[in-house]
């Protein structure tokens, strides 16, 4: 029986000689000693010395375009609640002062009952003639939507995913979205799923070739992925090609089981050869 232990629960790696000995889980108050040799642990490379046995996430290795990402859309959300770009009052007559208390007043004024999306464009009155000095930089002028899209592209990235396949529809690195899929199953989806069996093959099926005398494997299964079965097909038609192969050979190349049958040992020339 396998049972997932979530990371963030982890709360330290204790190790003896430079190895793994004791995992710290904090299922419970205290938390809980877990042996290492109980562990299955796999994760990706952490560069960052002292990182305590833990991998690093690729979201925290591209933390800037995440970043990024956050402050274009709050920005954005800020630019369109309040109308516009950020900027100040004056009253344009130099011979009128405007005292702190009426400055204040029409501050709170115009805050109050003009500011938020709900209030966009409503008309306000001033006794006297005013003046806007813009100080912010307009959406437009930031170019906010444009560098969205490149923090979309860069965040994608970091998972070798295209970002066609999440709405980006400017870029067209694929011929069409199909082949940007397929992409996403051998570069992303397999490579995870390797990880995983490795270490499955690593930890798990050592105890079962002891007890049986043999050598186990476990592979993925690639068949129930409908994106790779013109691979498949294309697989097929080579390999039917290929006679100074035996079909058992075949067979192991297609990550099928090997038949038991003797002639399936051996190879088999074409009647039309010489």
């Amino acid at each position: 029986e396998l049972s997932v232990l979530f990371p963030t629960l982890i709360d330290k790696i204790e190790f003896v000689n430079g190895l793994p000995a004791n995992y710290i889980y904090k299922n419970t108050y205290r938390g809980q000693k877990v042996p290492a040799a109980e562990i299955i642990h796999f994760k990706y490379f952490n560069p960052t010395p002292g990182s305590g046995g833990f991998g690093m996430s690729p979201i925290q290795a591209g933390l800037a375009p995440v970043t990024e990402s956050n402050e274009q859309g709050e920005q954005s959300v800020k630019m369109l609640q309040n109308g516009g770009p950020p900027g100040f009052l004056s009253v344009a007559d130099s011979n009128v002062e405007l005292l702190e208390p009426q400055a204040l007043k029409i501050e709170e004024d115009i805050n109050k009952n003009y500011g938020g999306s709900g209030n966009k464009n409503r008309i306000k009155v001033f006794g006297q003639k005013m003046d806007w000095t813009q100080m912010g930089i307009s959406a437009m002028d930031m170019d906010l939507l444009e560098s969205r899209k490149f923090s979309l592209r860069d965040i994608c990235n970091l998972y070798h995913v295209s970002s066609q396949l999440l709405n980006d529809s400017a870029n067209k690195t694929y011929n069409n979205y199909l082949e940007a899929k397929k992409a996403l199953i051998i570069n992303v989806v397999l490579t995870e799923l390797e990880l995983v069996v490795h270490e499955f093959n690593r930890k798990i099926l050592p105890p079962f070739e002891k007890r049986d005398g043999k050598d186990y494997e476990l592979c993925t299964d690639t068949s129930v992925y409908p994106e790779l079965q013109a691979d498949f097909n294309q697989q097929v038609v080579a390999l039917a090609g290929a006679w100074w192969l035996t079909p058992n050979q075949k067979l192991e190349i297609m990550n099928l089981e090997r038949n038991e049958n003797e002639l399936m040992n051996q190879i088999w020339i074409p009647a039309g050869m010489t």
